[in-house]
């Protein structure tokens, strides 16, 4: 689509207040060119110009991939601006004044940042780049290599340009592996670094996301911020140290360091986000103030500092941007994720605060929000011909724990007439989490602790005794409140065995069970589970079946299973009586293999109890670029929705959807646009849970999952090191490739499966895959294949290869081509088939004659509005109605359509006609 900026103004009568710009897109980064022509860079990798004034559009360029960083400057000194920029695919762009490509640069990997500078001295600047490939380019003006580092640590993470040691010509500071430091220069036409050392905050601000207390600069600039006539440096940093600011001489010693937000706290009547990045600007602002002022803006948090670190003002808006830009006093401002398609501006004065705190959502986001209190009010006003009250949900919420003391028991009881006021359902039940952290780390088969540093890292909120962890056990017995117990994290349990079962022996009937979370450590996963989980679902199983939860990302629970150790340990000898399956999809690029992998095990009958689970960062693709903030919550909404109807028991949430007082609770934003409306939809019945054979949704094809080779785990599971890949053919062929930190906002290689069966262009989003060929269940070759419901025939894989039984390995295009020929042939033997514009579907069997389709928009950052056509097949007439609104649709041919409205669910009820 050619991008275009309209002009839309919200005036006071004395001034505008803000200026609103509509675009085509959701626009994720913006350079100004010049006079009011700017440079956008929207999700799709539409690269547009066009005066900000008139609406007038100069010049579209498409990138067909997501742009990680974009500048503009005069080049080649010739009186015209060039647009340059990098993207996901490794690719430098140099674009001239009229959109035109001048010259490009390609990288095997990922490129995150483009800059400008003088290094050489001559009236000419030069072109800096760098990414994942650890390199730092050097171009002339026309695209000539003219430098190259040696590799740095891990990746080019972040770059700046700026003079630092007060010489002729500039030099570049390199953020490598996140926090280091390294400065380079060119000397004697060697393009090298002059010095390199770790960026540090003081001791007191070292925590459990930090603990080695380093600070990561995900937002870096050079400016001369007190006119003193040296460069200082200016740093954000992001959830690790709550969005601080640093302000650093040329040598990154600090000069000043803000103080952190704090996370999870409502401010300006809206919510800090925890993962957002603190992007730095510096500019002479505030003139009667004596230097330059330093800007942060962090998810939707604005902070102004003077050039001494003194706190100038601070605002928090309703709405989150991912790009800020300043032109003289004016703040450009990029959309929001997840539907926003405008530009925002406003001058600072002295009603700066004021005028944040006025900026609302327009267009799209706008209509989805409006959208969805619509669909919110259809949900309270719904009522229910019958609800299964004996199908209990259980229900994590976003309280946070309480503290086991008289003050947090009331606040406990306080928070349960709070909600069943609000949510009068029997099938609903609130539940409780507490962490349980022994003194000394337990150890491993071998005698050795299990893993030293993360049980490190944990125990800096605090251990306990096991005598006042059996003290909490007891205290929840005795209140009756149903915990589950959260004992370890990475492979690394917090409590012994012993302690474990000393738990269950203490709060027989209160005690849920226990959970660890990421044990995705591929070195360790095997003897964990052997020698760890299985016997703690030993102890589950003998104290009544209690829950065995283990919550994994990426591709947890399509591969590890897939190895017979932890396969054995979770579902052989009745231990899939207690096995629980919870994800944690942040930082991940492949959730929806991971939402198959869970279905697979469930449609086996290996899997009894699934937890879904949101949480805030599910907008992270890896952990070198931090969006939280979708200021919105149809997100969430619709992610519960989906996984919901594929067979979940039990919902955690992290979202701090829930802002609680000392005797009541509101929902905050998100909350009131997802939890407040499941809750609803849950709890009347509208949306549920179905038994396995009433899923009607899978394909008849599944695939058999065999044990993947080590270098594909290794990528399926690495969330943070770069670094540690190595080009390999078989993997780029893959079956499922580019699934590791690398890969994240990459194109998903058009052999992909996931591109195949659901639709994925991209690496990132797609935590509700579109189905155009049903639900797919992958499945560990340990399984009985006969037991898994629904499913007549089967491929194979290793994630590398796929095969039939005794048919030939495949892999690359001719493995597409074969996957994609039959499931196909299989969509057409599915009950109710998708003919157009796919998106999510399942198919709920309610009776013989009664179905529940459950269709969800797929576009996670990009909703949509689109209209999908559904083909049934299944013999007879039916009658086709909206749930929610009793729209009645025509059926002609046993064909009818519904129109998907964006960023939200529709729930159809098909009835075979009497």
């Amino acid at each position: 689509m050619i991008a275009g900026i309209f002009v839309i103004s919200c005036k006071s009568k004395e001034e505008t207040v803000i200026n609103y710009f509509k675009a085509d897109g959701n626009i994720w980064h913006i350079a100004k060119e010049k006079n009011n022509n700017w440079v956008t860079a929207d999700y799709n990798g539409v690269i547009a110009s066009a005066n900000l004034k008139s609406g007038e559009n100069k010049w579209t360029y498409l990138t067909n991939a997501f742009v990680f960083d974009l500048t503009t400057v005069d080049l080649n000194s010739d009186g015209n601006i060039e647009t340059l920029l990098v993207t996901a695919q490794g690719k430098l762009i140099v674009l001239n004044s009229d959109g035109k490509e001048l010259w490009s640069f390609q990288s095997e990997l990922p490129l995150y940042n483009v800059e400008v500078g003088n290094l050489t001295g001559d009236e000419k600047s030069e072109v800096i780049c760098g990414g994942i490939d650890r390199y730092v380019y050097v171009f002339d003006d026309e695209g000539k290599l003219i430098g190259r580092s040696e590799k740095v640590d891990r990746l080019v993470h972040r770059l700046a340009v700026g003079n630092l040691d007060e010489d002729l010509y500039d030099e570049v500071i390199v953020i490598e592996n996140r926090t280091i430091a390294n400065l380079m220069e060119f000397d004697d036409n060697l393009f090298q670094s002059v010095w390199r050392k770790p960026i540090k905050v003081p001791d007191n601000m070292i925590n459990w996301e930090n603990p080695r207390g380093n600070f990561f600069p995900f937002s870096i600039e050079i400016d001369d911020i007190n006119n003193d006539g040296k460069n200082e440096i200016i740093m954000g940093d992001t959830y690790f140290n709550k969005q601080t600011v640093m302000v650093t001489d040329c040598e990154t010693n600090p000069i000043w360091i803000s103080e952190g937000l704090q996370p999870f706290k409502k401010e300006d009547d809206a919510q800090i986000e925890f993962y957002s990045t603190a992007y730095v600007r510096s500019a002479d602002l505030i003139p009667e103030i004596e230097g330059k002022e330093v800007i942060s803006l962090a998810g939707g948090m604005f902070r102004i500092w003077d050039k001494d670190g003194n706190l100038l003002g601070s605002q928090n808006s309703k709405v989150g941007f991912t790009d800020i830009e300043i032109d003289g006093r004016e703040v450009f401002l990029s959309s929001a994720p997840n539907g926003d398609n405008f530009m925002y501006s406003f001058l600072i004065d002295e009603n700066w605060e004021k005028k944040v705190a006025k900026i609302e959502f327009q267009g799209l986001i706008s209509q989805i929000k409006k959208n969805t209190e619509k669909l919110g009010l259809m949900v309270q006003q719904y009522r229910p011909e019958m609800v299964n009250e004996n199908k209990i949900y259980d229900l994590k919420i976003g309280f946070g724990s309480n503290p086991t003391n008289p003050e947090g028991l009331e606040e406990y009881r306080n928070q349960l007439e709070w909600f069943y006021q609000k949510f009068p359902y029997k099938n609903l039940r609130i539940i409780e989490s507490l962490k349980a952290i022994e003194p000394t780390p337990p150890l491993d088969e071998q005698g050795n602790p299990w893993s030293p540093w993360r049980w490190k890292v944990d125990a800096i909120n605090g251990t306990m005794s096991v005598k006042e962890i059996l003290d909490k056990a007891k205290w929840i017995e005795d209140n009756e409140i149903p915990t589950i117990f959260y004992i370890g994290h990475s492979c690394m349990p917090f409590i012994t065995l012993e302690t474990a079962e000393r738990i269950l022996q203490v709060a027989p009937n209160y005690c849920l069970g226990f959970q660890t979370s990421e044990d995705e450590n591929i070195e360790v996963v095997p003897r964990y589970f052997e020698h760890f989980y299985k016997p703690l679902a030993e102890l589950c199983r003998k104290y009544g079946n209690k829950r065995c939860i283990t919550k994994n990302k990426g591709l947890w629970w399509m591969s590890a299973p897939a190895h017979e150790e932890v396969f054995n340990a979770m579902f052989s000898e009745g231990r899939e009586s207690v096995a629980t399956a919870a994800t944690e999809d942040s930082n991940s690029r492949t959730p929806e293999i991971n939402l198959m992998g869970r279905g697979g095990l469930w449609q086996a009958g290996l899997l009894h109890n699934n937890d879904v689970s949101i949480h805030g960062d599910l907008f992270s693709f890896n952990r070198f670029f931090q969006w939280e903030y979708p200021k919105a919550g149809h997100p969430y909404l619709r992610l519960l929705v989906a996984h919901t109807s594929m067979g979940m028991t039990q919902i955690s949430t992290r979202i701090r959807e829930i802002m609680p007082s000392s005797d009541s609770a509101v929902f905050e934003v998100t909350g009131k646009e997802s939890t407040e409306i499941f809750y609803h939809l849950l709890g009347k019945g509208i949306i549920f849970s179905p038994k396995r054979e009433n899923a009607l949704g899978y394909s008849p094809i599944g695939i058999v999952v065999h044990k993947p080779s080590q270098k594909w785990l290794e990528d399926a599971h690495n969330g943070h090191a770069p670094d540690m890949w190595k080009n390999d053919n078989e993997l780029e062929n893959a079956t499922i490739p580019h699934n590791g930190c690398l890969w994240g906002m990459t194109n998903t290689p058009d052999h992909a499966l996931q591109k195949i069966l659901f639709n994925k262009d991209r690496q990132f989003g797609s935590q509700i895959p579109a189905t155009p060929y049903g639900l797919v269940a992958f499945v560990p070759e340990f399984a009985n294949l006969e037991d898994v419901t629904h499913i007549k025939e089967w491929w194979h894989t290793d994630g590398i290869y796929v095969w039939k039984e005794g048919g030939p390995k495949l892999t690359g295009e001719e493995a597409a081509n074969a996957i994609k020929t039959d499931f196909t042939r299989g969509a057409e033997h599915l009950p109710f088939r998708q003919i157009s514009n796919p998106v999510f579907m399942q198919v709920l069997k309610v009776d013989e004659n009664h179905y529940r389709l459950v269709l969800v928009d797929s576009g996670w950052i990009n909703p949509k509005e689109s209209r999908v056509d559904i083909k049934i097949q299944l013999d007879g007439d039916f009658k086709v109605e909206d749930v929610l609104s009793k729209e009645k649709f025509d059926c002609t041919d046993n064909t009818f359509s519904v129109r998907m409205p964006p960023g939200l669910f529709v729930l159809i009820d098909v009835k075979k006609k009497e």
